[in-house]
């Protein structure tokens, strides 16, 4: 089994706000290294926007989030690209992930983590560490396939 607890923190503490610690850990992690990071930003942003959508969530509610989104991070000096995050979102929930060829894995993996901040931002401590557990079980599970 990987060990993912370092891309786990990092996710725990974008999620929680902590900027400081997380400046701090993105350094930490340019000295260890990044490998695997992708694939654990790629299973928590699935099981996130799984949660946070209905199977049959329309364009216009995505569109919305988005919006909701990239409002909530304008003064933050980070920017979702709203095309690329819709994209993300929508293949997730419908698994059509043709859409993704079109963006390169630098703008997905910005995307997804700007998106995480949103929908993992109101969880509490508790609920927080069953989503990474989960997030830990599916990127175990892709790393298999």
């Amino acid at each position: 089994m990987t060990d993912r607890r370092a891309h786990l923190e990092l996710i725990r503490l974008m999620a929680k706000g902590d900027a400081d610690s997380y400046r701090r850990h993105c350094a930490e992690l340019d000295a260890e290294g990044w490998d695997g990071f992708g694939e654990v930003v790629g299973a928590a942003f699935f099981i996130a926007a799984d949660r946070a959508f209905a199977s049959n969530v329309s364009t216009g509610e995505v569109i919305r989030f988005v919006a909701d989104a990239r409002a909530e991070i304008q003064d933050t000096g980070f920017d979702l690209d709203p095309k690329a995050a819709e994209t993300l979102i929508l293949a997730a929930k419908t698994g059509k992930a043709d859409a993704l060829e079109q963006l390169d894995q630098q703008t997905i993996i910005e995307n997804e983590m700007l998106l995480l901040w949103k929908f993992l931002g109101d969880l509490e401590d508790e609920e927080l560490n069953g989503f990474l557990r989960d997030v830990d079980t599916l990127a175990e599970q892709w790393s298999k396939e």
